[in-house]
């Protein structure tokens, strides 16, 4: 049958190739980021005849739950930023002629952004991007205690020495903090970062709408140890921008600057390079955008 050679293992010295049918040799994962309210990692999993199984991070994958669009099946991963330099690991198992064969891909944001940053068909704003997406995960490992020396290295070298202190947010919005309606405001940087307002436990969660940009956004209503609070999620690029929130026709503004001016009163410096960088990917993240759209 038709053959090609697929690697199969590696060293300093030397490359090991196998003769696999082309089924195998040709099947070749891709990967995207998502900038959500969390980082989605993003692999694009050729679709196969012959495609038997898979896993990621062994975690078998019921391919019955896919869906194929333009070739493909979106498998995705949810990660917080105090995770998200991990290494995603997918399985794929082929059986071609009575043949079973396993192939192993390994996935990173950090070797993603690697080979964003090393690509000269690629837009400097985009570039920038990346690298802000690895300081904010960098800045949210040393905040949560994450431990991962080797990822922490592969970002130490992609981004350079000194690339913070180069790289530092614009943080244009208002540092004022906003009263109207709330008892306190906070952005909550954990798995899924949010803007939470707290309310008063009579208030009318119904009376409150919020916008970004002009648009509406939809606000989930919750309790914490805090209190009882009304979260809307956005896209990265959104946490950049001011919440204009509305409560029965009285209107008051929310910016990113209010929680920094915030952190630097709380004596933790990893807080305050945390909500910095988090700041910087996020107007990076804007002006990505705005570069799309145009």
């Amino acid at each position: 049958g038709a053959l090609g050679f697929v690697k199969t293992s590696a060293t300093e010295s030397s490359i090991v190739y196998t003769l696999a049918p082309t089924d195998a040799t040709s099947f070749a994962p891709k990967a995207s980021i998502t900038l959500g309210s969390e980082l989605t990692f993003n692999i694009y999993v050729p679709t196969n005849g012959n495609l038997t199984a898979l896993t990621l991070n062994g975690k078998n994958i019921d391919l019955s739950t896919l869906t194929e669009e333009d070739g493909y099946y979106l498998v995705s991963e949810a990660l917080g930023a105090k995770e998200a330099a991990k290494t995603l690991t997918l399985v794929a198992t082929l059986t071609v002629d009575g043949k079973v064969m396993r192939g192993t891909f390994t996935f990173s944001i950090p070797a993603y952004a690697e080979k964003v940053i090393s690509d000269t068909e690629i837009s400097a704003t985009e570039k920038t991007l990346v690298k802000d997406v690895l300081s904010y995960i960098r800045a949210a490992y040393a905040y949560f205690g994450t431990e991962d020396d080797a990822a922490m290295a592969k970002i130490d070298a992609l981004l350079g020495e000194n690339y913070d202190e180069t790289s530092a947010p614009v943080m244009n919005g208002s540092a004022e903090k906003p009263t109207l309606g709330i008892t306190a405001v906070t952005y909550n940087l954990t798995a899924k970062p949010a803007v939470r307002f707290y309310i008063a436990n009579d208030a009318d969660a119904s009376a409150y709408r919020f916008k970004v940009a002009g648009k509406s956004v939809l606000a989930q209503e919750g309790t914490d140890a805090n209190g009882r609070y009304l979260e809307i999620t956005l896209y990265a690029y959104q946490m950049a921008q001011t919440v204009e929130y509305t409560v029965n026709g009285e209107t008051d503004t929310c910016d990113l600057k209010c929680y920094y001016e915030w952190s630097k009163t709380q004596n933790n410096e990893k807080l305050v390079t945390l909500v910095e960088r988090f700041a910087k990917y996020c107007e990076s993240a804007l002006a990505y955008h705005g570069s799309v759209i145009d």
